[in-house]
């Protein structure tokens, strides 16, 4: 047979081609296979890259070839299958394994196997059929070759690669499984597309942030308010992107009576959540006081929590506006003031916050807190009438203490003092740490004074007569000699950082005797009584019987003792309860906040000039043996004193 084909071939000019076949079974263990699988052309070859795939049925399980055995495929008749051979397709391919195919004028025949669909029968004339190579899996299961074949055929010199197509993809029926998984996927889809919360684009937000604050740059310049269209109130207000997602809350409200006037809506700012939870709680009770002794039913106070942190404070504060609020108080941390002030400020909304930083007052903002450089200038002036010159500062590096040293060296300056020396430490100082002994020593020149001890002993030594004798006893008792260049010292620390620097100062021969110690508010503690190094010491704050007087209320009410800065809250509320008395167009007005003649709360007497800082009436205390004393009351109004 191969030599008629070849000879058929010489007439053709075609180049018999015989080569073995290496059939290596990829599933070594478990492969039962045949020897024969069926009469192919010699022309033949199996590809294991090709593209199309080919199932041949191995006819039984005789004559299993070995892996790496030559296999010579020529032209003979198909092998008929086994009756209960497991069929590869429908049913109606079941008839047989392998059929001749119809032989073609100038090819040799060939048994096209069940299942092989072959693209090429249309071309005429084929030349020659190349598989370069052979690869073959078995499952244990099913007894059938898979063979990757690529055909190849040179039709008029000009070769032809034509792809075959796979019967397990044409055999691919969707079944009822199939519809099944395709309606659980998409319901699965539909669900989480409805969980993704919506998201502003950054552009979105500067628009946003841009129309709060009516900065717009795309606004032409020679638009007058007047002739802007008016807003539409059925679209949504810009601002209700900045409110964070909150649970909601169940309940029924009372329904409003349509004759009762419009509610005078005040915002309260405060962190009732996060790290300042217990102040912001403190603040809330003490307002509510306040608006409890308002007895005022159209003031309506609107609470919302800053979460302790600048973006919370930005979504309580959008909350606010969109709610319609007319002022707000609060929020209590700076950082927070710089975030809600450009969206108060774009709706017009003056804000009065309980911050002790006087950087973010200005344009609306108003800074309630007990400042720092109320503290000092209050103290300074008194210390300068009792006869104070010179002065030194000792204080942690923190921005608290910034503003002390700011402040006393503006008050130096204005009172014609001197301030002879200033000194700083690390605020995050472990107690005991033995940097401020050297501070203490560097503070008071301690070094300096014992060389002149020394040499004031050796001159007093050089005379025998009995008073020098007795002069040169009391000095060797002595650690130093001569005085520091400064009778007061101010010292802006408290607690017990505080407990630990005024004796290393007084140890080192800063003498409280002759040097007066000042503090700030942070001195306001029964505590630093039990410390003889601060016993005398002067500080500036609100009157201690009107603060006991809140204290006691606030304990009554609740049942506890607040925060020293919870009477601010009160306060705060009692004015925004005096400001809704105005008329509508005048009430939370910055004429109206900015009253010259100020307002009386807990913590005294109090008003805000132009540049947005409260101007306090403080009283003067000194550290007393037992208790906390007054040297100075506060004043009771801002009218001149007069002599």
């Amino acid at each position: 047979m191969l030599r008629q084909t070849a000879e058929r071939g010489d007439k053709q000019n075609i180049k018999p081609h015989v080569q073995p076949v290496k059939i290596r079974p990829l599933l070594q263990k478990g492969f039962e296979g045949a020897r024969h699988a069926a009469a192919l052309p010699r022309a033949y070859r199996l590809d294991r890259i090709g593209e199309s795939r080919a199932r041949l049925y191995l006819g039984g399980d005789k004559h299993a070839p070995a892996a790496g055995d030559d296999v010579h495929f020529a032209n003979r008749p198909a092998i008929a299958p086994r009756q209960n051979a497991i069929p590869l397709g429908a049913e109606q391919r079941r008839r047989s394994e392998f059929r001749p195919a119809p032989a073609k004028v100038g090819a040799a025949p060939f048994v096209q196997p069940r299942g092989f669909r072959m693209m090429c029968q249309n071309i005429p004339s084929p030349k020659l059929f190349r598989l370069p190579s052979q690869q073959f899996t078995c499952p244990p299961i099913r007894r059938y070759l898979v063979f990757q074949i690529r055909t190849a055929r040179n039709i008029n010199g000009v070769d032809i690669v034509l792809r075959g197509k796979s019967d397990r993809a044409a055999d691919f029926r969707p079944g009822w499984k199939f519809f099944n998984l395709l309606c659980i996927l998409g319901l699965a889809l539909l669900f989480l597309a409805a969980c993704q919360p919506a998201s502003v684009a950054e552009k979105d937000r500067t628009d946003i942030s841009k129309d709060s604050t009516g900065q717009a740059g795309g606004e032409s310049a020679d638009d007058a308010p007047g002739d802007s269209a008016p807003l539409d109130e059925t679209a949504p207000d810009p601002l209700s992107v900045l409110i964070a997602p909150s649970a909601p809350v169940v309940g029924l409200r009372a329904p409003r009576d349509p004759a009762a006037p419009e509610p005078i809506k005040i915002a309260l700012l405060l962190p009732l959540s996060g790290s300042a939870a217990g102040v912001g709680q403190d603040l809330l009770n003490a307002a509510n006081m306040a608006l409890f002794d308002l007895r005022n039913p159209n003031i309506r106070l609107m609470t919302f929590d800053t979460a302790s942190t600048p973006r919370g404070a930005e979504s309580a504060a959008a909350e606010a506006l969109v709610g319609g609020a007319e002022l707000i108080l609060g929020p209590l941390f700076s950082s927070s003031v710089s975030t809600i002030k450009p969206l108060a400020a774009g709706r017009g909304v003056n804000v009065i916050t309980f911050s002790t930083d006087t950087a973010v007052a200005g344009d609306g903002v108003y800074v309630m807190g007990l400042t720092v450089g109320q503290q000092v200038r209050r103290v300074m002036n008194f210390a300068y009438r009792q006869g104070r010159q010179a002065f030194a500062v000792l204080a942690p590096q923190s921005p608290y203490g910034d503003a002390a040293v700011e402040n006393v060296r503006i008050v130096t300056q204005e009172l014609g003092l001197t301030l002879e020396r200033t000194m700083r430490y690390p605020a995050q100082l472990a107690p005991g740490a033995p940097e401020l002994h050297d501070i203490a020593k560097a503070l008071g020149d301690y070094a300096a004074r014992q060389r002149a001890l020394d040499r004031e002993i050796r001159l007093a030594k050089e005379k025998d007569d009995p008073a020098s004798q007795a002069y040169v006893r009391r000095l060797e008792k002595l650690d130093t000699f001569g005085d520091v260049p400064f009778d007061a010292l101010i010292i802006p620390e408290g607690g017990a950082r505080l407990k630990e620097i005024a004796p290393l100062l007084s140890y080192y021969d800063i003498d409280p005797e002759i040097v007066q110690f000042i503090g700030t508010g942070l001195w306001e503690d029964p505590s630093l009584s039990a410390e003889p190094a601060l016993v005398g010491g002067w500080f500036a704050a609100p009157s201690p019987q009107t603060v006991a007087g809140f204290q006691q209320r606030f304990a009554a009410a609740y049942g506890y003792h607040p925060a020293r800065i919870a009477s601010l809250a009160y306060d705060a509320m009692a004015l925004a309860g005096i400001l809704a008395q105005q008329p509508d167009e005048f009430r939370f007005s910055r004429a109206a906040i900015e009253n010259p003649d100020g307002f009386s709360g807990y913590d005294g007497i109090f008003r805000f000039p132009e540049n947005g800082v409260a101007e306090r009436g403080l009283a003067v205390i000194e550290v007393g043996p037992r208790n906390l004393q007054v040297l100075e009351p506060a004043p009771e109004s801002f009218a001149p004193a007069l002599n």
